[in-house]
Order: structure tokens, then sequence, then C-alpha cells
């Protein structure tokens, strides 16, 4: 049998069965389709690195107080985590507790306790707005579902304070990878390099003057 030459207008690829044909035509549009699938999840996973990426930078320095009086006016939801190390913490006159207790009324912040610390609040007659464990509070807030402590909504600022070093480390770094629209503000007087503020590595005296600033300039005494 000859083979047949194909006409000038005719595909050398489709020639001359109709089935053939159409069945070829249709693997390369799904060739062609998966081509194009392929190249646009490879450009939005490329956009979604960069924007991870840009997470994973140090925590910028909180040069001045008002810095973080700036951070809690603008906030929609602000939120207060506070960790055992509050209660023991001095501050010359009254603990770091007795601070906190101040600037939550003042800023009318959510305070949320974590540790044992529930009690002391209470013994200062400011029962917190919750009391869990560090990791709880994490996990809900980096949960796009929870609508916070009071059913309204999700937190956009957290500020932190008080925590164990590695518990605070621990926190902060899962915030910061799984919370993406959330901003984090370390209070407490070392860098903290997870979170999306910190204070930088400070004397006693100039932490504490510097959270004075930031309750006065916040209206708190």
């Amino acid at each position: 049998m000859r083979m047949q030459t194909p006409s000038a207008n005719e595909s050398p690829i489709f020639l001359r069965n109709p089935e053939l044909d159409g069945y070829l035509k249709i693997v390369v549009r799904n060739i062609l389709g998966i081509i194009n699938i392929t190249r646009r999840r490879r450009s939005e996973g490329r956009a979604m690195a960069n924007f991870r990426n840009s997470r994973l930078t140090e925590a910028l320095v909180i040069t001045k107080p008002e810095v973080v009086v700036a951070l809690v006016k603008s906030a929609k939801r602000p939120i207060l985590v506070v960790g055992n190390e509050a209660v023991d913490t001095d501050m010359g006159n009254e603990k770091l507790i007795d601070y906190i207790i101040r600037l939550a009324e003042t800023a009318h912040i959510p305070l949320v306790a974590t540790a044992h610390i529930v009690g002391e609040f209470i013994k200062r007659s400011l029962p917190p707005t919750a009391w869990m464990p560090a990791v709880d509070i994490a996990n809900r807030l980096q949960d796009s579902q929870w609508k916070g402590l009071d059913g309204m909504g999700q937190y956009d600022l957290a500020l932190i304070i008080g925590l164990p070093c590695h518990m605070e480390w621990m926190l902060l770094s899962t915030l910061k990878h799984f919370a993406l629209s959330l901003k984090t503000v370390s209070l407490d007087r070392f860098y903290r390099s997870n979170a999306t503020w910190s204070f930088p590595n400070m004397s006693s005296k100039d932490w504490n003057e510097n959270l004075e600033v930031i309750l006065s300039k916040l209206g708190g005494k």
C-alpha cells in the first residue's frame, strides 16, 4: 500500500482519520492547558514566596515610645498578652503587672493572662478579659476563623509582655509565619527578633521610662 502524501493545505500530523484527528486535537489542547496552569501556579508560588519572605525579616526596632503609641492608636482591634514574669519584674515603685493594668485600663485593650497569674490580676481588682496558656492564645490568633474574645472579629495588633524568653520566642515565631495579617509588638526590654516591632536591648531605667511615656501619651497617669 502506498503512503499518501498530504497536500499543501493538510497538516502532516492530522492526515485522513477524522476520529484520530479529533482525538489528537483534544490531547494537544489538554497539554496546552496543563502548561498554562503550571505557569500560572509557578507565578502564584513566586508571589507567595516573595510575600512570605517579607515576613522573614527581623523585628523593626522601636527607637522611640511614640512608635508604640501610634501603633496602638491606629489599631482597630488590639489585644494584650501578659506572661508570668510580669508579677516579679520591678518597675521602681511598682511591679510590671501594676503598669500593665494601668495600660490596659487607659487604652481599653482586652487583656489575656497566661500561666498562673490570673489570681494576681483579680487581687488587684482587674480580672483579665481571658485566661489561657500562651500556646492556646497563639493558636487562636493564627486562626482566621476565630472571632476574638468578644466575637467581634480578628485582632490586628498583639502587644506581648512578661513571657519567659523561650515562650515568647515560640509564640512570636508562630504568629510571624501563620498570622500574616497580625502585627506583634514586644514590650519587653530585650530585643525579640520574631516580633513585627520590638524594643532593642535596654537598661531597666530606659525601659521603664519608655513604658511610662507610652502610658502618658495614651492618656494614662
